[in-house]
């Protein structure tokens, strides 16, 4: 079976376990089925794993490449970040935040520094060695994912951005507290 039809297979099986599921519990209070939150879940998890490839040489994993990401394009860089605030905005809990940064910090491309202005505080640098390798996986990162959304015209993709960031104005969780 070629990969373009096992794509096929698996996409038709996900949507007939979809259909399935709608069939055996119809609407519920009056709201319409939708396959929207699976499909999301699925496209998600679809990218994750092609970043997840696109890093092997690294040996980073996704969520490991995303804080140092987040380091990058933050605009405190030059002051350092405090991992609460990574935490939060990257959506890891504080636990596995500590796990992701201590595995950073081991691999020498972050570095914890005290905050000169609040000692009990610590916040996070890039290393030379962090910057490099960001400078060095994102362009694999945004070739990958050009090629995946080129399915879309560019009109099309215009309007599934603008329909995400729609969605994620409206959630909840990121709305200010």
């Amino acid at each position: 079976m070629s990969i373009q039809n096992e794509k096929a297979s698996r996409l038709g099986d996900m949507l007939s376990r979809l259909e399935r599921t709608n069939a055996r519990l119809p609407c519920s209070a009056g709201l319409p089925t939708s396959p929207l939150p699976q499909l999301i879940r699925h496209v998600a998890k679809m990218l994750q794993e092609q970043i997840n490839e696109d890093l092997r040489d690294t040996d980073l994993t996704y969520n490991n490449f995303h804080v140092l990401l987040m380091l990058y394009s933050s605009p405190d860089c030059e002051s350092g970040v405090n991992p609460s605030v990574l935490s939060e905005c990257s959506g890891e809990t504080r636990t596995n935040m500590t796990r992701i940064i201590d595995d950073l910090v081991s691999r020498g491309l972050v570095e914890r520094v005290h905050c000169k202005e609040d000692r009990r505080r610590i916040d996070l640098h890039l290393t030379e060695s962090g910057i490099a390798l960001v400078e060095h996986a994102l362009p694999i990162i945004r070739r990958h994912a050009q090629t995946t959304f080129d399915v879309f015209e560019p009109k099309e993709r215009a309007e599934f951005e603008r329909l995400l960031i729609k969605l994620l104005s409206a959630s909840p969780s990121l709305a200010p507290a």
